[in-house]
């Protein structure tokens, strides 16, 4: 035989043990086989030109998956003016404290909505059973998000967010070990399962005084850091690597718009388009979130500011222990970088503006 036939042969059945590990996971969170939702607008293989629009989705369910301090604040306050521009109902957000009321009873057949927005709505579309049901997200550097989620959570001690601990008794660099990889876990969100009353008593109460936990209520603990202790234990470092693979693989497939905050007005041109709906329209000039940040005690100047923001990311990128943390947001987010490239290429073409 060949070389080249055994280096086939040799990739075939990687796969094929890919495959095996992928389903093996699936035997034990069968809810991480997402099968409800729309692929990306923009990459589904026509040749987009300005006279070839693409059909969008018949009468949608639209569901914001927030990777919190990426923008997402600034993006829900567009939703509303979306909806009330179009007299549609207000979005639900599927918050911590709502999630069993709003997902995990029956009558949530009574709370439908066009919109839904929140760090807890990836897997929602299976959820409701909603085959018309669209995601979209907004995706920030994670160095970059890592460090405003720090400085935002020594203000915020009520928000889900920065509940499990405590951003002012802990450094950077114990916070990004602390949150790890947020969006790659969120990818992994089943709330009516993990942040349930019975897995919370059952599985999680244990680890939760096994990790000396910081936060406020030991009863209580966020949604996001539930699902920390409980996945993070459940999968060895190869499943997480073939999960990895997986999210890799199918972001495309799943979300029909994915926005970049460095590009924030850009994704609300691909909103529209995807959507029909006003983002751009009506939200071109809403800003994100302001973080307070401090120089030498005193408020930044954008400019220190940013000098500040690209200081700290390098000590964070130059951290082997922190990089292994992030290590799957990065290789998300670099992944979704490309993606926007894609959409951003095929929208310019579609509006008449060519490649930008």
């Amino acid at each position: 035989m060949s070389m080249s036939g055994e280096e086939d042969k040799r990739k075939s059945r990687e796969e094929e043990l890919q495959k095996e590990r992928l389903y093996a996971i699936f035997n034990k969170f069968p809810w991480l086989n997402r099968k409800l939702f729309s692929a990306n607008y923009f990459m589904n293989g026509r040749n987009n030109t300005k006279a070839n629009f693409k059909p969008r989705i018949k009468d949608p369910t639209y569901i914001f998956v927030h990777n919190q301090k990426s923008g997402g604040t600034t993006l829900k306050n567009c939703i509303d003016r979306v909806t009330s521009k179009k007299k549609m109902a207000k979005y639900v957000g599927v918050w911590d404290d709502v999630v069993s009321k709003v997902i995990g009873e029956a009558n949530l057949k009574h709370v439908r909505s066009k919109f839904y927005a929140s760090e807890n709505t990836f897997g929602l579309c299976d959820e409701l059973n909603l085959p018309n049901c669209s995601y979209f997200t907004l995706i920030r550097d994670p160095y970059e998000r890592l460090i405003s989620c720090h400085e935002f959570c020594k203000r915020a001690l009520w928000d889900p967010l920065c509940a499990a601990s405590d951003a002012r008794e802990l450094a950077l660099k114990e916070w990004a070990l602390h949150q790890g990889s947020y969006f790659f876990r969120q990818l992994q969100f089943k709330p009516t399962y993990v942040c349930s009353d019975k897995i919370m008593r059952e599985n999680i109460a244990p680890k939760i005084k096994n990790a000396k936990y910081l936060g406020r209520n030991a009863v209580c603990p966020p949604c996001w850091y539930l699902h920390k202790l409980f996945l993070d234990d459940a999968l060895n470092d190869t499943e997480k690597e073939v999960l990895l693979d997986y999210f890799l693989d199918n972001l495309k497939n799943w979300f029909t718009v994915i926005g970049i905050t460095e590009e924030y007005r850009t994704t609300l041109g691909l909103l529209q388009q995807a959507y029909d709906l006003p983002f751009q329209d009506l939200c071109w000039n809403l800003t994100s979130m302001k973080g307070l940040y401090k120089v030498d005690g005193k408020p930044a100047s954008p400019q220190s500011k940013q000098e500040l923001i690209q200081k700290l990311k390098a000590e964070l990128q130059a951290d082997p222990e922190v990089n292994m943390a992030l290590y799957f947001d990065v290789k998300i987010y670099e992944k979704a970088r490309d993606i926007f490239e894609e959409e951003k290429k095929q929208y310019f073409t579609m509006i008449g503006l060519g490649n930008q």
